[in-house]
């Protein structure tokens, strides 16, 4: 997180370049949450749906109906707080 909101590549804010990225995989999502990273979780699958609305608006990039992004979460299990995370960032047929 700390190197999305202060690092930059090249002139352009790390952020953004991770923002564009078409997969996203967090591993042990479930440990993740364990560990408290709930928030950061968050902030890193929100990230790439901001910066690909606004290339969208851009006219950089397809519409959201077409553009084609993955996100794969792998977990030994899925507990409550990890459904919420998984309906809120991916298509409803992700399981």
């Amino acid at each position: 997180i700390d190197h999305m909101e202060n690092s930059y590549v090249r002139g352009t804010p790390f952020a953004e370049i991770v923002g564009n990225v078409s997969v996203i995989v967090l591993d042990e999502a479930d440990r993740c949450l364990d560990m408290g990273f709930r928030k950061d979780m968050e902030y890193i699958l929100g990230m790439r749906g901001h910066f690909q609305e606004l290339a969208v608006q851009r006219g950089q990039r397809e519409s959201a109906a077409e553009r084609s992004s993955q996100t794969l979460l792998f977990s030994a299990t899925i507990p409550k707080d990890l459904r919420s995370i998984m309906a809120s960032h991916m298509r409803p047929d992700y399981l």
